[in-house]
């Protein structure tokens, strides 16, 4: 058994020089659950001279179990001779007032308490004990709802101050070490069960793939992920750059994105909605339906995303973002009276003009002082616009000048009498051009 043993720890060494997980100095939290993975990780680490401190959190969940867990996980780092800290959280409580689900709710709590404990002792990386299964079934789990080229590459090694020592060990090995070790650990009873996700793809998927297609598979398709991460950091950086490059405030110009290879577009597109959704909520669905969006370069063309998000094509750009609606507004404009315009965020002023300076103000004659109003648009508004000949509809008006829409409702329509004498900071109506005397307008900022 000795020499099983020592293949195992000689294993967790091999991937933590190849992913420079641990480096001389670091001291690791170890997320100490009491299972069979996390005890492994904390007796291998703890072997092998690192210094580290077992971290243990009671999610309140399963009741007598949960409190079990708990005093094992405390019994077990005391016996082996390293610190240990825990703590206790309500996390179906959380859940609730956060509108999580009772996992994610957990994991946030998890690493919460995590970097507390890391910035308490001094601590500069997480170890969790994620292994060589975790992997394979968190890459089906991806594959089924339809992830992304990230997705498929599984767990990560690390990420940021995170690090998975134990990730090229299968669940086997991981027991027949405990076994041949002396060392308990304690199983949670939910993992019997078939009503997560997970459970059905572990105890009823993989064991299908492995007997009747092949016995390898846990181990081909971790070797797979290493394949994929790699090309997939490659792709990442390249579309990193492109991102950095052309898309500002989540709008790109449709044709320059265009201009790259699918693949950096369609990692663009996905850093776009990771910026707004989150990388939860960011599908292969999401990306392709986008994606098809772009290549189209429709304006007016738009798809739903997560959230009361949308992606959008307006004149030639491809825009991420929530619909802003503008109530109908309308203000009374008295002269010489600055008007504070709430949907706008500033203030207008209309003053009597002898003569036109050169002050950025928009000139009018033929004004009645008496009947100013600042509103939006409304339907069937119409105007004569300077430059132009004829009437023009306020709507084709802002579809020739490409207007995006979100900001038609909000534009500030100055009127005379129940003409329009100007759209603020586009166009005046010719039938009040300037004579020479009469008034201006000053936005003030």
């Amino acid at each position: 058994m000795q020499v099983k043993n020592s293949n195992v720890i000689n294993k967790v060494k091999q991937t933590i020089k190849r992913y420079d997980l641990i480096k001389e100095g670091d001291s690791v939290l170890v997320g100490l659950s009491g299972g069979a993975d996390s005890v492994a990780l904390c007796h291998i680490l703890h072997t092998m001279g690192i210094n580290i401190v077992a971290a243990h959190l009671n999610h309140n969940i399963r009741g007598e179990e949960a409190k079990r867990d708990e005093e094992f996980a405390k019994t077990f780092a005391k016996k082996l001779g390293v610190r240990f800290v825990s703590k206790s959280v309500n996390v179906r409580e959380l859940a609730k007032n956060t509108g999580m689900s009772d996992e994610m709710a957990g994991r946030e709590a998890r690493y919460a308490f995590f970097d507390d404990v890391c910035k308490s002792y001094g601590l500069t990386k997480i170890a969790t004990a994620h292994n060589r299964n975790d992997r394979a079934e968190t890459i089906l789990m991806n594959l089924m709802r339809g992830s992304t080229m990230s997705g498929l590459s599984g767990i990560p090694y690390k990420r940021d101050n995170i690090i998975r020592p134990i990730l090229d060990l299968t669940r086997a090995e991981i027991e027949s070490y405990c076994d041949s070790m002396g060392l308990l650990y304690v199983t949670d009873s939910t993992n019997a069960a078939d009503d997560y996700t997970r459970n059905k793809i572990r105890h009823k998927l993989l064991p299908l793939i492995e007997g009747e297609f092949n016995p390898n598979f846990i181990t081909t398709v971790s070797k797979n992920a290493d394949i994929i991460s790699d090309n997939a950091d490659y792709l990442i950086n390249s579309a990193e750059t492109v991102y950095k490059k052309i898309v500002s405030d989540n709008s790109v110009d449709a044709s320059l994105l265009l201009k790259e290879h699918t693949a950096i577009i369609r990692l663009v597109i996905r850093q776009m909605l990771t910026e707004v959704l989150g990388n939860d909520d960011v599908s292969s669905e999401f990306i392709e339906n986008t994606l098809e969006l772009v290549r189209e370069n429709a304006t007016g063309k738009e798809i739903n995303l997560p959230k009361g998000y949308r992606a959008r094509i307006e004149y030639g750009r491809l825009v991420v973002d929530k619909p802003v609606t503008t109530a109908p507004y309308e203000y009374k404009l008295k002269l010489n009276e600055p008007l504070y315009i709430k949907e706008l965020n500033f203030s207008i002023v209309v003053q009597s003009a002898p003569t036109r300076q050169n002050d950025g103000a928009m000139y009018f004659s033929g004004i009645d002082t008496d009947n100013m109003y600042i509103r939006n648009r409304r339907d069937g508004d119409s105007f004569y616009p300077n430059g132009m000949s004829g009437k023009k509809k306020l709507k084709d008006y802002f579809i020739d000048q490409k207007i995006p829409r979100e900001e038609r409702n909000m534009l500030p329509i100055f009127t005379s009498n129940g003409d329009i004498a100007a759209i603020i900071g586009h166009r005046r109506d010719r039938r009040f051009e300037f004579l020479g005397t009469g008034v201006k307008l000053i936005v003030l900022k």
